[in-house]
C-alpha cells in the first residue's frame, strides 16, 4: 500500500470514527433525555466490572440530586429499610441463579428527608451463552401513594371484618351471582349452622335451610323488599339468656323463656348499590324483647284486673253511701269495708312499686350497711301487726348475736314481713309459725346466714313450686284468700338485690318452708383484724 493510499484510508476512517462518535453523542443525549423524561428511575448493572449507572430521576425520586449518590450497587443497598433487606437482596440472588428473563421486587427505600419510598422494582436480564446473567437493567416505580391506598383499603376491610365478627347481629351476604359469600359468627350461633354448610349456596338453596328451622306458623319469608323487616321464629332447644342489671356490681338474673324451643329473629334485608356485594341480610335476636313485650301485656291486663275489682267494690259502696241511708252500724261497716278495699289497693300498688324500682335496680333508692342479724329479726317483728298476736310466731337464733350482713334493712325487714305473713295467712287453726336463723357454707364455699320460716299450713302442691315467683300468680287452693299474688314476686326481687338465694319446700296439706340466704359481712372483722 502507497503513502498516498494509507493516507485516505486513515482519512476515511477518520471520517467515519467521527460521525461513530457523533452518533453515539446523539444516542446517549437521546436516552438521557428519555430517561430524565420518564417518572421512573433508571439503573443499569454490569455484572462483568459491576459497574453500575443510576439515573438522575433515580436519585430525585428519593430527594437527591444526581452528584449526591454515586453509581454503585452499594448504594441501592444502603437505602433499603431493614425489614425488606433480606427479602429484597434473596429475590435479587434468586433471581441471578433462576432462567428467567424478568425481575421484580416490591421493597421501601429511605429519602433523603428521612421518610419511606414504596418502590416496585423490575428489571430484565441479558444472559451469555451459557444461560448466565452478564447484564442486568431496569426501572425504578414510586408506588408509596398506591400502596398507601392499599393499605388503607386492607385496614378498613381488617376493621370491617372485625365488627361483622364481634357484631352481636347475624349478617349474611350474597354475591352478584346470588350466592352466600359470607357469613358471620352471631348469624351462626342463632341458626346452629356451620360456615361450611352454607357458603356457596345459592339463595333458593340457603332459603329452604332457613325453612327448616322455621316455626310453621312465623316461617322465614323467600322475597324480601328493601329494608322491610320481618319476626321469624327458628327451632333452637335449650334457649336461656341472661338479663344483666344496669350496675356492673349488681346480681345477674337467669330469666327463662316460657317459649323455649324457639329463637325470634327480626329479618331485615338490604340492597346494596355495591355490583360485588348485592344483597345484605341482617338477623336480630329480639327473643327477649318478644318474650317481654308478652309478659308485660299480661302483666298490664293482670293488674288492671286486680285493680279493677276493689275499686268497683269501693265505687259500689260509696254510690249506696251517697243514694241510701243507714243507721250508724250499718254505715260505719260500709265505710269499714271501703276503707279495707282502699287499704288493698294501696298495698298492690306499693308493692307494684316496690317491684318496678328493683327491677330498675336504681341504687340511690337503696341504703346498704352492715347490721347484725338479730337486730334487724327483732325489729322486724316489733313492727309486725298480723292479728296482733305474736304468740303465733317462734323464733330460734342459731348465730351469734354479732353475725352480720350487708343489706338495705327496710328491704330485708320487707321480704320477711311478707313471708311471715303468708306463713300465718295460710296457716289454719292458729298454729305456730316457726322462724329460724341460722349459718351454712353454700356449694361456692360461701358463708350464708339464713333465714328460715316454717309453717304447717295449706301447702302448695309440687306442679306449682315453679310459679310461685310469678307475678299475680296464685295456687288453685288459695282463691277463697285475700292476696295480691305479688308478695313472693318481691321477696325474690329483694333477695336478688341482696346477691342471695331463696328456696322454697312445700307439701299439700302438710305446710311450707321459705329460707331466705344472705352472703355474710366479714367488713367489720377485717377492720378490727386490722386495728389489732
Amino acid at each position: 500500500m502507497t503513502d498516498s493510499t494509507m493516507a485516505s484510508e486513515i482519512e476515511f476512517l477518520s471520517r467515519e470514527n467521527a460521525q461513530l462518535r457523533e452518533e453515539l453523542k446523539k444516542a446517549n443525549a437521546h436516552f438521557t433525555n428519555i430517561t430524565e423524561q420518564l417518572n421512573d428511575g433508571i439503573w443499569d448493572w454490569d455484572l462483568s466490572d459491576n459497574s453500575v449507572y443510576l439515573s438522575p430521576r433515580w436519585k430525585e425520586m428519593l430527594g437527591y440530586d444526581n452528584a449526591e449518590l454515586p453509581n454503585a450497587f452499594a448504594t441501592w443497598t444502603s437505602l433499603i429499610h431493614p425489614d425488606d433487606f433480606a427479602y429484597a437482596i434473596k429475590s435479587l440472588e434468586d433471581f441471578l441463579k433462576s432462567d428467567h428473563t424478568f425481575f421484580e421486587s416490591i421493597h421501601r427505600l429511605k429519602h433523603k428527608n428521612g421518610r419511606w419510598v414504596w418502590i416496585l422494582d423490575r428489571g430484565v436480564a441479558i444472559r451469555n451463552a451459557d444461560n448466565k446473567p452478564v447484564r442486568v437493567f431496569g426501572a425504578h416505580t414510586d408506588i408509596t401513594k398506591l400502596r398507601t391506598v392499599e393499605e388503607t383499603l386492607m385496614q378498613r376491610e381488617r376493621e370491617f371484618n372485625t365488627i361483622v365478627s364481634f357484631s352481636p347481629d347475624g349478617i349474611v351476604t350474597f354475591n352478584q351471582e346470588n350466592v352466600v359469600s359470607s357469613v358471620n359468627p352471631a348469624f351462626l350461633k342463632m341458626t346452629g349452622f356451620t360456615r361450611e354448610e352454607l357458603l356457596k349456596l345459592d339463595k333458593t338453596q340457603f332459603d329452604q335451610k332457613m325453612l327448616d328451622i322455621s316455626e310453621p306458623t312465623h316461617p322465614y319469608q323467600r322475597h324480601l323488599t328493601h329494608d322491610n323487616s320481618q319476626l321469624i321464629w327458628i327451632s333452637k332447644k335449650d334457649l336461656s339468656t341472661e338479663l344483666a342489671p344496669p350496675h356492673k356490681d349488681s346480681l345477674k338474673f337467669n330469666f327463662k323463656l316460657r317459649h323455649s324451643n324457639y329463637r325470634v329473629l327480626k329479618m331485615t334485608a338490604y340492597l346494596s348499590k355495591d355490583a360485588s356485594l348485592p344483597v345484605i341480610i341482617y338477623f336480630r335476636d329480639v327473643t327477649l324483647e318478644v318474650e317481654m313485650d308478652q309478659m308485660k301485656n299480661e302483666f298490664l291486663s293482670v293488674a288492671a284486673h286486680e285493680l279493677r275489682m276493689p275499686i268497683s267494690s269501693i265505687y259500689g259502696y260509696s254510690e249506696l253511701l251517697l243514694m241510701r241511708d243507714f243507721d250508724e252500724v250499718t254505715r260505719r261497716d260500709i265505710l269499714q269495708a271501703v276503707h279495707g278495699l282502699c287499704n288493698n289497693v294501696v298495698e298492690l300498688i306499693n308493692q307494684l312499686l316496690d317491684l318496678a324500682r328493683i327491677e330498675a335496680q336504681c341504687s340511690n333508692v337503696f341504703e346498704f350497711e352492715n347490721q347484725p342479724i338479730t337486730k334487724l329479726i327483732k325489729e322486724t317483728l316489733d313492727n309486725f301487726k298480723i292479728y296482733g298476736d305474736f304468740r303465733k310466731i317462734e323464733v330460734h337464733y342459731f348465730v351469734d348475736e354479732f353475725a352480720q350482713i350487708y343489706v338495705d334493712s327496710d328491704q330485708l325487714k320487707r321480704a320477711l314481713i311478707n313471708i311471715l305473713s303468708n306463713a300465718i295467712k295460710y296457716s289454719p287453726n292458729g298454729q305456730n309459725v316457726e322462724l329460724e336463723i341460722r349459718m351454712r357454707t353454700n356449694s361456692n364455699d360461701c358463708e350464708q346466714i339464713g333465714i328460715i320460716v316454717k309453717d304447717k299450713g295449706i301447702g302448695i302442691a309440687k306442679e306449682n313450686l315453679e310459679h310461685i315467683f310469678d307475678k299475680f300468680w296464685r295456687a288453685d287452693n288459695v282463691s277463697d284468700i285475700i292476696g295480691s299474688g305479688l308478695g313472693m314476686a318481691l321477696v325474690k326481687e329483694i333477695v336478688d338485690l341482696h346477691h342471695g338465694e331463696i328456696d322454697v319446700q312445700s307439701t299439700l296439706g302438710k305446710g311450707t318452708t321459705v329460707a331466705l340466704w344472705f352472703p355474710v359481712s366479714h367488713h367489720l372483722e377485717e377492720q378490727n383484724d386490722d386495728k389489732n
